[in-house]
C-alpha cells in the first residue's frame, strides 16, 4: 500500500496556516492531520479504535495481540525449580 504523503518524522515545526482540524465527509471518514499523526505516532495501514470516554471520542492505535498476553502469567511459576525437575526427570 503506498502513500500520498510520507509520514516522516520532523522536527520542523507545523507549517504556518496549518490547523488540526478535519471535516466528516458524506460516507463518515475523517482524515488525521499529519501534525496530529506524526505526534501520536500513527502509520499507514494501522489499524485504529474509536471510543467515547466522558463525552469526547477517543482515537487509539490498534497494539498486536500478543502484548495484551504479556505479563499474564507472572507469578505462576513462583515454587517452580527447574533444578529439581530436572534430577527427577533424568536421575543419574
Amino acid at each position: 500500500m503506498t502513500s500520498k504523503v510520507k509520514n516522516k518524522p520532523s522536527a520542523r515545526s507545523p507549517r504556518k496556516g496549518r490547523i488540526s482540524s478535519s471535516r466528516l465527509s458524506a460516507k463518515n471518514q475523517v482524515t488525521v492531520p499529519i501534525e496530529i499523526s506524526r505526534a501520536v505516532g500513527f502509520e499507514v495501514g494501522d489499524q485504529l479504535h474509536f471510543k467515547i470516554e466522558d463525552g469526547r471520542v477517543v482515537i487509539e492505535k490498534d497494539k498486536p495481540k500478543i502484548l495484551e498476553l504479556a505479563g499474564v502469567m507472572n507469578g505462576l511459576y513462583r515454587t517452580f525449580d527447574l533444578a529439581e525437575e530436572r534430577k527427577s526427570a533424568w536421575p543419574e
